[in-house]
């Protein structure tokens, strides 16, 4: 798989999204896909946030509104 989570997500809702530029067709997704689509994106935050970039984040957040 190619391309941006939405995109794809959308597509296989057959949902036209402009920006997902995936070749091919997108089968129906099912109950476990995407548990392991929400998985992995969790798995992922833990990640940056082990990294600190969450707070990174949080910073450049609150610098934007002051």
């Amino acid at each position: 798989m190619r391309g941006d989570l939405l995109g794809y997500l959308r597509k296989s809702r057959g949902i036209h999204d402009k920006y997902h530029l995936g070749q091919g067709n997108v089968s129906e997704l099912q109950t476990y896909d995407l548990v392991l689509f929400a998985k992995q994106i969790a798995a992922g935050m833990v990640f940056l946030g082990s990294r600190g970039v969450s707070n990174h984040l949080k910073k450049l957040a609150q610098n934007s509104i002051s």
